[in-house]
């Protein structure tokens, strides 16, 4: 490896195969309890019944469009934090990082204030033809998981900075905390207290609760690279704010449309009936274990890429670019030939009967064979161009290739040609497909190396 990264020329290397490992190990098992937390969620309410099962589903959709949000706003400030300690400007660097932890939870309040209330209202608009008992489970966990938000946006953005720091140890310690309280309020919920889907909730919202108060302890440290100042002393900074929003509301608005076309889809499954509802829950469930590698690994691009940007290091960012690519892709190659391998045990483990089950062990397998093909580049290129600051060209084909494919095309081979839960798969590969030949065109073109973020 030494002799290819000599012949770079730009000095010193910013990150070793040691470095790489201290940061993308500890993603790779934070992502794990991450998506433990859905899986786990699943699992236990599924003792409830199968409508509990898809009332947490149809929750954790419509909140999706609202958490990709906060790591939207997250991802930005992690890119401009990152940026600043590659050029070694480490007071901006802690100041914009005061600045995004508590703009952060300014942001996300608002969305806790209106959908409390609004919630059955928005659960009837994007699931108008819904089973009583799967909609009465869905407003139960509703009312915790939307309290949970301000937490939430709190805690995505110093998780965010401790990996800008290469610290991601830090934040798989914080998960590990929050998802041991989680189970463990989960079977008091759900067996002790009999609450049900609103247990499940519940036990969420007090596991980040408790997270996010020794998160913001930790990042308060002044011994820490980056750290925040006393919240009482805030005071926003214009031009400082103005530089997380480049990055963050082009994101965001990826992310929203993105997640709007989802729900859209969603309402489409939903109306294919429960057992379809149920099917894609499980699928998500899985496929999120089969995929936790490849998403801790894009995580660990933007800390990667915005540091080798901002310390002006652009063939360093190309080679790292190239680097995780491949990594993700082999990644996705293993994973995915143990999650075929195991769809039955897997999905055997919700206690579902054999008619949901059979639908559940075709989506998984549709959906790992979808991603081994094409989820790297769509998702990876686009990473490294989003921590160059090249945003507003991922927004539109983003834009673009959800609506024509994932949406309008996943419509048509679901209800028109009658290929019911697949058919929507058909269109998320497409989807896929499209994103993957753009982007690798856009990195190869290379204009996200002449574009300066600070």
């Amino acid at each position: 490896m030494k002799n290819k990264l000599s012949s770079l020329n730009e000095g010193e290397m910013l990150f070793s195969n040691r470095d790489l490992w201290k940061l993308i190990f500890p993603l790779v098992l934070e992502t794990a309890l991450s998506m433990a937390v859905g899986f786990i969620d699943t699992m236990m309410v599924s003792s409830v019944g199968e409508e509990a099962v898809s009332g947490v589903a149809i929750i954790n959709t419509i909140s999706q469009l609202f958490t990709l949000l906060f790591t939207a706003f997250a991802t930005g400030g992690a890119v401009i934090a990152s940026q600043y300690l590659g050029s070694r400007d480490y007071k901006e660097a802690c100041f914009s990082a005061n600045q995004l932890v508590v703009i952060s939870a300014l942001i996300a309040l608002p969305f806790s204030i209106i959908l409390i209330p609004g919630g059955p209202l928005l659960i009837s608009l994007v699931y108008p033809v819904l089973d009583p008992s799967v909609r009465n489970s869905a407003i139960a966990y509703m009312y915790p998981i939307f309290i949970m938000y301000p937490f939430l946006a709190v805690s995505y953005s110093i998780n965010a900075l401790y990996r800008s720091m290469n610290k991601s140890n830090v934040s798989l310690s914080i998960a590990l905390l929050v998802n041991l309280l989680n189970v463990c309020g989960n079977a008091f919920c759900i067996h002790v207290l009999d609450l049900g889907a609103f247990g499940v909730g519940l036990a969420t919202l007090v596991a980040q609760m408790v997270g996010t108060v020794i998160q913001l302890k930790l990042i308060s440290n002044k011994k820490e690279i980056l750290h925040i100042d006393s919240i009482r002393r805030f005071k926003p900074d214009r031009t400082m704010i103005r530089r997380i929003l480049r990055i963050a509301i082009p994101s965001g608005v990826e992310n929203s449309i993105f997640q709007i076309g989802k729900l859209i889809i969603s309402s489409v499954i939903a109306s294919l009936g429960t057992a379809a509802i149920t099917a894609d829950a499980i699928m998500c469930n899985v496929t999120g274990i089969f995929n936790i590698p490849g998403a801790a690994i894009n995580t660990a691009v933007i800390t990667v890429i915005g540091q080798c940007c901002g310390a002006r290091k652009i063939r360093q960012a190309e080679y790292y670019s190239r680097m995780l690519l491949r990594l993700v892709w082999v990644s996705l190659l293993c994973s995915g030939i143990i999650t075929i391998l195991f769809t039955p045990q897997l999905v055997s483990v919700f206690g579902l009967s054999s008619g949901f089950g059979d639908l559940a062990r075709i989506a998984v397998y549709t959906v790992v064979i979808e991603s081994i093909i094409v989820w790297a580049p769509s998702f990876t290129i686009p990473s490294s161009l989003r921590a160059a600051g090249d945003v507003k060209f991922t927004l539109g084909i983003a834009i673009l290739s959800m609506w024509l494919f994932r949406v309008l095309f996943g419509s048509l081979f679901a209800l028109l040609f009658d290929f019911g839960l697949i058919g929507v798969y058909f269109g998320v590969g497409l989807d896929w497909g499209f994103r993957a030949i753009v982007y690798e065109i856009r990195f190869r073109k290379g204009k996200w190396k002449t574009i300066n973020v600070i």
